[in-house]
């Protein structure tokens, strides 16, 4: 049942124009979700990428978002706090709500979250494809944002179901690039995937 209904909310969405709103729409009655993914970093100091796997679990219920990094580390956003822990197992303390990158994969959790990507728009300016495409795209509002990220841009696949890419441009020339496997719906997930590691 649950699989229908999406069906039908994603033949809605693509019958119209892309937009944060459509995406919002479309997300908001699906409940659990587990999106796996490959991340890429191009740094500019090395000449070869290297790249992760990992996994972004979402459970609106619960209001939680799990983006697990295999092998290395968990970042969990529940209850309106962000939390991490190392690959050992062991939280570490967060910078402070002004740091910029804590600010900014905050926002993008919160997006997965609720679906309401304008919950980006307090650190950065939101800009649709004017083409039509999938395409979103966030610039710095602050200079201390500028000074690490330049921009991020999420496309989402061309059913609006999830994103499909995200790209995270830094200061300096370094690229980190996730690309998102197909999406699971309606998950059993655990309760104590969104407590720790």
């Amino acid at each position: 049942m649950r699989f229908l209904l999406l069906c039908c909310l994603v033949a809605t969405a693509c019958a119209g124009e892309f937009s944060l709103a459509a995406i919002k729409d479309l997300t908001a009655k699906v409940t659990t979700f587990r999106l796996p993914f490959t991340q890429t970093k191009h740094l500019a100091i090395q000449d070869e990428p290297f790249t992760n796997t990992g996994a972004i679990e979402v459970d609106r219920g619960r209001q939680a978002v799990r983006w697990e990094f295999t092998g290395a580390s968990v970042l969990i956003l529940a209850n309106g706090k962000l939390r991490r822990w190392t690959m050992a197992g062991v939280e570490e303390t967060l910078p402070g709500g002004g740091d910029p990158d804590k600010s900014a994969f905050a926002g993008q959790m919160q997006g997965f979250l609720s679906g309401d990507w304008t919950a980006l728009e307090s650190a950065f300016t939101l800009a649709v494809d004017p083409g039509g495409a999938p395409l979103l795209t966030c610039s710095p509002k602050s200079k201390d944002i500028a000074k690490f990220i330049v921009k991020i841009a999420i496309r989402w696949r061309s059913d609006l179901s999830a994103p499909e890419r995200l790209e995270i441009e830094s200061a300096g020339g370094d690229l980190t690039t996730y690309v998102f496997a197909p999406p699971e719906f309606g998950l059993a997930l655990p309760a104590n995937r969104f407590t720790g590691p």
